[in-house]
């Protein structure tokens, strides 16, 4: 697999929330610089001018006229994959079990910021994990996310067809996922494909919360639950998985990098 730089490729990065998005936007914004740019408008005519005027976009969840959107829910709506045509496309994935798991405990550190779009769609915030996984709204959103379903609103359901849909999108747009607990593999393969390279190797893990929970110590009762719950994020990941172990297969051995923990530096 070669880098393609040498026809100044656009990127394209959709971030799901809880899957270590946070570090590769900062990792987006040292390769381009003033070329990265988070969009922040969903409407149609808004991403394509996005897409001209920088060399790298990311597509995540922002406040927007009152709530918060998918940034390329528009897109995904009206299957306008057409206007990121040319691009070098990448996501990252994270086991299920561990990204409900992250976001329930970021919720609770965002409450007060978080808090104010459930009261918008009268939604009890939840305050408990055991509360957090009764609602169903709270599962299944790697897959709602990559389908541009935002989950808060009522009617946003995600289905089987929702998960053929997201196969359909990986496959058409040949986009290139990543998985969270390989972070340095998820990284080689972005380098490999477009032909840039990481500043100095250096990853600084970003967004960590220190009042989360570690994964071992969520009892496995809810974690079974989790798994049970969240049917359609695993069949999403392990198929998100066999393109990357695909990836990884051909671009060759994973380059060294350094990570470093901004928690401790900060």
């Amino acid at each position: 697999m070669q880098g393609r730089n040498e026809v100044a490729r656009k990127a394209v990065f959709f971030h799901i929330m809880k899957t270590g998005g946070m570090t590769f936007r900062r990792i987006l914004s040292s390769i381009y610089g003033e070329s990265f740019h988070v969009v922040d408008n969903p409407e149609i005519e808004a991403v394509g001018k996005s897409l001209k005027s920088f060399d790298c976009v990311e597509f995540h969840t922002l406040p927007y006229n009152g709530d918060f959107v998918h940034m390329h829910s528009e897109l995904a709506m009206k299957r306008r994959w057409d206007v990121m045509q040319g691009a070098d496309i990448f996501t990252m994935f994270r086991d299920p079990v561990d990204q409900v798991v992250s976001q329930f405990f970021y919720m609770q550190q965002e409450r007060a910021h978080i808090e104010p779009a459930y009261k918008v769609n009268g939604i009890p915030f939840p305050v408990t994990i055991d509360q957090y996984l009764d609602n169903p709204i709270h599962l299944n959103n790697q897959l709602a996310f990559l389908v541009g379903k935002y989950r808060l609103k009522p009617g946003n359901d995600v289905t089987r067809e929702d998960l053929d849909t997201a196969r359909e999108m990986i496959v058409k747009l040949n986009i290139h996922p990543g998985l969270t607990e390989r972070f340095a593999a998820s990284l080689h393969i972005f380098e490999t494909i477009t032909g840039r390279r990481v500043p100095g190797g250096k990853i600084f893990n970003q967004n960590q919360n220190p009042d989360r929970l570690p994964l071992e110590a969520i009892s496995a009762k809810t974690k079974d639950r989790i798994r049970a719950l969240s049917w359609f994020d695993n069949e999403l990941y392990a198929f998100a998985r066999d393109i990357f172990m695909k990836d990884v297969a051909q671009c060759g051995k994973t380059r060294q990098y350094t990570f470093i923990d901004t928690a401790k530096t900060s």
